[in-house]
């Protein structure tokens, strides 16, 4: 579902990609995703002057398995009636979006070649008039019927990366680019360790808390022995935030106590064991799998963040 170049929500017809959005929509119909959309607290997309747009990301935890693995975010968007948003393209991303209430026209191509692509909401009609797949760098923009229409997006980049470009307002000849999400607005926002370690109980699978320079902030708890690995080209920086547990390597082991912190350089294999469970905090690289150099029951190719 994900391979390939044009539209193909709107031409690929196999039975895997069939339940794939299957499941998607089921998982958004179920939880209810355009709540948090609807309750006042949704951001208002800043260059539309007719205050036309307002979104809120989506916790990828919401679909379960059903996204596939290069899906990094997913946004609600309610664009108001009568608007017409204007033209933006995603340079680093390809978008999939769904109309999830009322109807609207997505249409692609940019200024002068307008394509005009109906979505509907119908749970009967078919994936094709439902979903559209715009790939980087293609300018569409959405126009709205007499009632306001909630979207569903999906992006293969993470909230804080995803950027959109419009034209220029004083040079039609020129573009201006800039991130959904704000990078200084979020590290301005304090997070509190214990807060975040409330949300999760899932064990031997790390959470983002924060991104930074393309590093991760991430936290995890542990119990028991993980696989051992290694990673090739990425160092990683293990704090022991509660609890107690161990870094074993081939030739000898090392016990981290709370407030401890041990670097596992790049190339040296190693697996943490934890006789009860522990809280962990990690910094690392952003392109860091948990297990490293193999694959097994507990690699987790796609992190939430919380």
């Amino acid at each position: 579902m994900l391979a390939g170049s044009s539209y193909e929500f709107r031409r690929t017809r196999t039975a895997e990609s069939a339940r794939r959005l299957a499941s998607v929509t089921a998982g958004l119909r179920s939880n209810r995703s355009d709540r948090g959309a609807s309750d006042g607290k949704p951001r208002v997309g800043p260059d539309c002057g007719n205050r036309a747009i307002a979104w809120e990301p989506i916790p990828l935890s919401v679909f379960g398995e059903a996204l596939p693995v290069a899906i990094r975010s997913s946004w609600v968007f309610i664009l108001r009636a009568g608007a017409i948003t204007g033209a933006e393209r995603h340079p680093n991303s390809h978008q999939r979006m769904m109309s999830y209430r009322a109807t609207g026209d997505l249409q692609t191509g940019g200024e002068g070649k307008w394509q005009s692509n109906p979505l509907v909401s119908d749970p009967a009609a078919s994936m094709e008039k439902r979903w559209i797949s715009v790939p980087p760098n293609v300018w569409h923009q959405a126009a709205v019927s007499d009632r306001d229409w909630v979207v569903v997006s999906f992006h293969t980049v993470q909230a804080q990366e995803l950027i959109e470009e419009r034209p220029a307002a004083e040079d039609a000849g020129r573009t201006r680019q800039r991130h959904y999400v704000v990078a200084s607005a979020l590290s301005l926002e304090k997070v509190n360790l214990s807060e975040k370690l409330a949300q999760f109980s899932d064990r031997w699978n790390p959470k983002i808390v924060g991104e930074l320079n393309g590093q991760q902030v991430k936290l995890v708890k542990l119990q028991g022995p993980f696989v051992w690995h290694h990673h090739d080209q990425e160092d990683e920086l293990f704090l022991a935030v509660k609890g107690r547990f161990r870094m074993e390597f081939r030739d000898r082991h090392v016990w981290l106590e709370q407030d401890e912190f041990l670097i596992v350089p790049h190339g040296v294999e190693h697996r943490p064991v934890a006789d009860e469970e522990a809280h962990v905090l990690l910094f690392e690289p952003a392109s860091t799998l948990n297990t490293g150099n193999v694959k097994k029951e507990r690699t987790v190719e796609r992190l939430e963040t919380i």
